[in-house]
């Protein structure tokens, strides 16, 4: 896996309590599976390195939990290393999730997993908010923990408007909201709850990718899905940017596809 797509995406400030500061940069990162392309040295820390960003939001799946074993170490590592330059914020996939809420399954060394994310100062927002100054802005983070039920390949329920607010209480109507949800699904919900900017992942871009089609399959192996990778806008409502994401697990497949890490540059 030795390619790596970067891609940049604009981000106007807009809201008042976004205004006053300098431009800056966010990294995006979402579903890393434990791919050596965040080894130590390689590709991925190199670019990082370069590129500066000022903060750094990982929209989940980080690691590889899967039948009672968690990959978790190239994440441990990797984020290590951004939290000594860089505040980062992190929501959970569905991997964070199963090894959160099925502990028993998972040995213990890997059910430290969460504990060493706090003691190294990643801020974990599952569920949660914080207001954040970056660069002189002002502005608040939040990150949405979709529920395990919504990641079915058979008989997913449909996103239903009121789940944000049971789960992180009232938008602000004032601040700019950037929203963490690493289901992209949940796109229309999402917006509806009051964020601006909503970061996700999960379709791997479509794993395969097809000129004009776009991605063939998500992580649902639904075919053709609407939201694979890219920017999405509602009219008159939020935006939201797709991250192809940087490794693959379960399928090893990336055709036309390679790993991708977004910075956003907010101007």
């Amino acid at each position: 896996m030795a390619q790596l797509r970067i891609i940049h995406y604009k981000i106007r400030r807009k809201k008042s309590l976004l205004e006053g500061g300098r431009p800056f940069r966010m990294a995006m990162l979402a579903d890393l599976h434990n791919s050596p392309i965040a080894q130590e040295g390689g590709l991925l820390r190199r670019q990082l390195a370069r590129l500066a960003p000022d903060v750094v939001l990982c929209c989940g799946d980080m690691l590889t939990a899967k039948f009672g074993k968690a990959h978790t170490g190239m994440a441990l590592s990797l984020l290590q290393e951004l939290t000594k330059e860089a505040p980062v914020y992190y929501v959970n996939g569905n991997h964070e999730t199963r090894l959160s809420q099925f502990p028993l399954q998972y040995p213990e060394r890997e059910r430290e997993y969460f504990r060493e994310l706090a003691r190294m100062g990643v801020h974990l927002l599952n569920n949660a908010s914080t207001p954040v100054t970056i660069a002189g802005n002002r502005f608040v983070i939040a990150g949405f923990e979709v529920p395990l039920s919504f990641y079915k390949r058979v008989g997913s329920p449909k996103p239903e408007d009121t789940l944000l607010e049971e789960a992180l209480g009232e938008a602000s109507e004032e601040d700019y909201t950037v929203l963490l949800s690493h289901h992209p699904d949940f796109f229309e919900a999402c917006s509806a709850w009051g964020a601006d900017l909503v970061l996700s992942g999960h379709l791997h871009g479509g794993m395969v990718r097809l000129p004009l089609a776009g991605g063939v399959v998500g992580a649902s192996l639904k075919p053709f899905p609407k939201y694979d990778r890219g920017k999405f806008e509602l009219s008159g409502a939020g935006t939201m940017i797709v991250s192809g994401g940087l490794g693959d697990h379960t399928i090893p497949l990336r055709l036309h596809n390679p790993p991708e890490l977004v910075m956003l540059e907010c101007i």
